[in-house]
């Protein structure tokens, strides 16, 4: 894995927009570190802009790894709570008005003046209290020395095919830490994966700041259930540039740079019975195709629904469509109603290509943790699925 794989498999969010540029000594420092680790297995297709979440949990401003007495349940409840609190900005493509020239590209984020598509912003109405986040984490007390800093693993938790990550960087107090006008905040290049390759992680948000200590969120989206499995941590650093630095040639990047090289395994071995809810619709719904720039619904069967706590998975026939064949493909975003008459709105986070047995599988990952046994029903394609 070179330098540019490894950053962007961790950090991809910003290089999607923004791709690193070369930096030799780093490179090859990074590239030894990497050399031996497996690729990965993890299959993702990032989606159309049908119905794409562009709020972002960055914005969280709560204090956790740093408090004292630290608690595992109290942590996690605290940024769950302040995103769920948080609106939710949603693109949607009007499929009815859709044009028959080209629209969109893999990845693209469309204007929202061009007469095709419209952001909506939802503000779900949906709180969890009283989740019980002990029963699926647990406490951690591991540490890693670094270039000019300390990192302390507080807590993981999570189920299924998501698991969360909290820890701290402690700066050293003869190291150049505190935030720099016109420079980014400070990325961790920490690798959360199993033994195996299953996982894919994400880049890790900043959640709180105080003095030399910066508390970060970091997450793990696997392939297939890592219950009972290993999590594996890789920490390569941290970094951060002088804003507009990346779009730059190599000779004008700005870029400061902590090096770090650690691995560590971890159990993933929280004592919990998952709830899950089931059901088996076998409803028509849409679902949109991308090939060559044009738009267009297509009429498939909804035959699954899977409810966690912290994820939901839909599937559906393709009904004799390829959609391995398309540039990608979409579904519009769910709304789950409570049995208090609440409701989640949740935009879909991967599309998942069975070939084998023609279906494709949605998987969402929830802003925050519900409790399946409360949803009375899922709004998909504008149908109401009763769930009872």
């Amino acid at each position: 894995m070179d330098y540019k794989a490894l950053f962007d498999n961790v950090m991809y969010e910003k290089y999607d927009t923004t791709p690193l540029s070369d930096d030799e000594a780093f490179i090859q420092s990074v590239k030894e570190r990497a050399k031996n680790m497996n690729n990965k297995k993890f299959k993702m297709k990032k989606p159309a802009v049908i119905a794409v979440s562009i709020a972002a949990a960055a914005a969280l401003t709560v204090s956790v790894g740093a408090a004292a007495n630290w608690d595992i349940g109290a942590a996690f409840g605290r940024i769950f709570n302040k995103a769920a609190s948080e609106p939710k900005d949603f693109w949607f493509i009007d499929a009815d008005n859709a044009p028959d020239t080209q629209i969109a590209q893999k990845d693209d984020v469309l204007p929202d003046n061009d007469g095709n598509a419209k952001i909506v912003t939802v503000e779900n109405t949906y709180r969890n209290y009283g989740f019980d986040y002990n029963k699926y984490g647990k406490e951690l007390d591991l540490s890693f020395d670094g270039d000019g800093f300390t990192v302390n693993y507080k807590g993981i938790m999570g189920e299924g095919r998501v698991l969360y990550v909290l820890y701290d960087v402690v700066f050293d107090e003869d190291t150049d830490y505190e935030p720099k006008e016109g420079y980014s905040e400070w990325h961790p290049v920490f690798e959360l994966d199993t033994p195996d390759g299953l996982g894919s992680s994400f880049g890790d948000k900043l959640i709180h700041s105080e003095g030399n200590i910066y508390s970060y969120f970091g997450k793990m989206i696997a392939f297939d259930d890592i219950s009972g499995n290993t999590l594996t941590i890789k920490g390569y650093g941290l970094w951060r540039e002088k804003m507009g630095s990346l779009k730059l040639s190599e000779d004008e990047m700005d870029i400061e740079r902590l090096e770090c090289d650690f691995y560590t395994e971890i159990p993933i071995d929280m004592d919990n019975e998952v709830p899950i809810k089931t059901v088996e619709p076998n409803e028509p719904i849409k679902v949109y195709d991308l090939v060559d720039g044009k738009l267009e619904p297509v009429d498939t069967v909804l035959y699954d629904i899977k409810i966690t706590p912290f994820t939901c998975t839909v599937s559906f026939c393709q009904n004799g469509r390829v959609f391995g064949k398309a540039e990608c493909f979409d579904i519009d975003p769910l709304t789950f109603t409570f049995s208090d008459g609440t409701e989640l709105i949740q935009g879909a986070f991967s599309y998942e290509t069975d070939s084998d047995t023609d279906t494709e599988t949605v998987f969402i990952e929830f802003d925050q943790p519900v409790k399946p046994g409360d949803i009375v029903s899922v709004m998909i394609d504008g149908k109401t699925i009763p769930l009872n």
